[in-house]
């Protein structure tokens, strides 16, 4: 019996992890599948959400901060790792010629890569389906990021999906590849000049969608049926509306910000109240609230290495695309090496513990309160020093910087 049926999934490998098992299961009509959680599928076909390999070498499915990954052997391999954002290799389990791995810490921020040995310790390529060709791509000193190797070769498959490209930028030695080829028309590099009558046209357009986007956002922000947060008034300094998000027609989520945040420079608390559910599998706890926070503060903050991730050129194309990645590993290691402590922060008088991170440039803190998740993140601004209160009258708040 499992969960309650007769007959659960067919599974092929598992991994016990923190929060349950995770698992690479056969449905009745031979579909592959991964999850997480094995006790979210109680019966043996998998739910319409959960990944199913359907062609593609690996899939991954996530459990809050557990992200299991896992697919088919490729032929001739006999172990699999996976490389974390510090360069570490983390073997995955094996069994019936597939594989099964719960990615490290880090995961969550950058997908990360496989490779496949052999039982003498020679690297197996990653397959291409049938039918693909290939050539040879000079793209020097570009180095791999699942084996280090530095050859590459452009990689044309049979189209398997409408929305998937044909092209891939592939590793020579692990078969390791990225989508990293312009689309078939490419944007040229200048645009003819738009007349006169089409730029206040589309000036006008600009300026009447930002002000509906503004009436929609304080009025959500009125609307709100859960509580929010933001500083006390010891601050003195300006509050905004930074943002907000949610499903359609259902606003979960609100930042408010105290200082300015266009600016570069300068104090600034953002104060971002979630009505997260703790049942549903993409919460976190607050200390991985904070990590997921830093993340992606530093992501938003951070300098791009590059405007874009296309090219007319292939081998450009690639610099930029695992530029990108390296990046997001970077930032991954920013998280994950940040000083860490819990702090009591005062809330509505009353000391609340956030679980607290520590980056060069900005400190971020976080809690759940209540029923809802609480996110803070403090620039120019010691996190000791602040106070947090239910916000009772939005009016303070506003959504434009125009006096």
């Amino acid at each position: 019996m499992h969960g309650g049926f007769p007959k659960g999934p067919d599974v092929l490998v598992s991994i016990e992890h923190d929060l349950g098992v995770a698992a690479l299961c056969r449905a009745p009509g031979g579909d592959l599948w991964v999850t997480a959680d094995l006790d979210r599928m109680p019966g043996p076909e998998p739910d319409l959400d959960a990944p199913r390999l359907d062609g593609e070498l690996a899939v991954c499915d996530e459990l809050h901060a557990i992200v299991a990954e896992g697919g088919v052997l490729p032929p001739g391999a006999s172990s699999a790792h996976v490389r974390d954002v510090f360069g570490e290799y983390h073997a995955a389990t094996l069994a019936a010629g597939v594989w099964l791995a719960v990615l490290p810490r880090g995961a969550r921020f950058r997908a990360a890569p496989m490779l496949f040995r052999d039982g003498g310790g020679s690297v197996v390529r990653q397959p291409q389906p049938e039918g693909a060709t290939r050539r040879p791509l000079d793209a020097a000193g570009e180095r791999c990021p699942a084996c280090d190797g530095d050859e590459w070769e452009l990689v044309v498959r049979p189209r398997s999906r409408l929305w998937v490209p044909t092209e891939l930028t592939v590793c020579r030695n692990c078969g390791y590849g990225v989508f990293a080829s312009p689309p078939p028309a490419c944007i040229p590099d200048e645009l003819p000049a738009a007349p006169p009558w089409l730029r206040r046209a589309g000036s006008l357009a600009g300026r009447a969608a930002t002000a509906l986007m503004e009436v929609w956002m304080l009025r959500t922000l009125r609307a709100a049926d859960f509580p929010l947060y933001g500083l006390s008034a010891r601050w003195e300094g300006p509050r905004f509306l930074a943002s907000s998000g949610g499903e359609i027609l259902k606003t979960s989520t609100f930042e408010l910000a105290h200082g300015d945040p266009a600016a570069d420079r300068g104090p600034l608390v953002l104060v971002e109240t979630t009505n997260g559910d703790m049942s549903e599998p993409e919460w976190l706890p607050p200390p991985l609230h904070a990590e997921e926070t830093l993340f992606q503060t530093l992501d938003d903050w951070e300098p791009a290495a590059h405007a874009g991730g296309m090219s007319a050129d292939h081998a450009e194309g690639l610099r930029l695309v695992l530029a990108d990645e390296e990046r997001d590993r970077t930032l991954a290691r920013r998280v994950l090496s940040a000083s860490r402590r819990n702090r009591a922060i005062p809330v509505d008088g009353n000391p609340v513990e956030f679980s607290e991170l520590q980056d060069t440039d900005v400190s971020v803190a976080a809690a759940r309160i209540g029923e809802v998740d609480v996110s803070i993140v403090c620039r120019d601004v010691e996190v000791g020093t602040i106070e947090l209160t239910r916000v009772e009258d939005v009016s303070a708040y506003r959504v434009t910087h125009d006096d």
